[in-house]
């Protein structure tokens, strides 16, 4: 039995299934998996009981910390015989869209936690995926403790709305649209348990913009960022 209650609990319990695909099983077609907590707790029946003091964007941050420790597990050294290979290119560029996606919030208000080493580039870098695991999973269990606000969950959507000019830099066409499917599934997680106005025209056509990677335009979307964050700030 586990305490489905601890959202880093619950995040460990889940993603073993719902994130890390055997590279066999990809290899024979399966498509990658995005991990998710907070969403996929909602489209599920529930069998457990939630905390009175339930957000559903802690719970995001709590998955997507999660995530990052994962991917960083698998392109660690040591696993490279059992798992993915360190040099797969769309690992990396997954796990980088996750790695940008979160260092984002170190400029949300404070309270907000936050990866806690030094900041890396992408990991196109080759940074130390050790340290980044195990900053991750302290992310993971520092925003699974605290005590979560409306304010906090406010602050990092306005925070990931205003990302535009990151889509007008010189980046690979695979990063930058994988970049925009993290977000996207961020801004709806984060909207959904957020006091603001839904957007939901501002989020369907950022979904219709990521819909498919080869064909991803990041000025167009990072146009339809700016006019999500414009209706955000009325």
């Amino acid at each position: 039995m586990r305490d489905l209650k601890n959202l880093y609990v619950r995040a460990n319990a889940c993603i073993a299934c719902h994130q890390t695909v055997a590279q066999p099983i990809l290899k024979a077609g399966h498509p990658e998996l995005i991990f998710e907590l907070d969403g996929q707790c909602v489209s599920q029946p529930k069998h457990w009981r939630e905390k009175t003091n339930w957000h559903g964007a802690q719970a995001w941050l709590v998955g997507q910390a999660a995530a990052l420790r994962e991917m960083c597990w698998e392109l660690s050294e040591g696993t490279t015989g059992t798992s993915r290979p360190a040099s797969d290119e769309k690992l990396i560029a997954r796990a980088d869209a996750l790695l940008w996606l979160l260092q984002k919030l170190d400029t949300a208000s404070q309270g907000v936690p936050k990866l806690s080493p030094a900041r890396v580039e992408g990991l196109n870098k080759k940074p130390s995926y050790s340290e980044l695991q195990a900053a991750a999973d302290k992310l993971a269990r520092s925003a699974a403790d605290i005590s979560w606000s409306t304010e906090m969950t406010s602050s990092i959507l306005v925070t990931l709305a205003r990302a535009a000019p990151d889509f007008r830099k010189e980046l690979p066409a695979l990063q930058q649209a994988l970049r925009a499917e993290r977000l996207v599934l961020a801004l709806d997680r984060l909207l959904a348990s957020s006091p603001r106005p839904t957007a939901e025209a501002e989020l369907d056509e950022l979904f219709k913009l990521t819909q498919s990677v080869p064909d991803f335009d990041p000025a167009r979307f990072g146009g339809a960022l700016e006019k999500l964050a414009r209706s955000l700030d009325r």
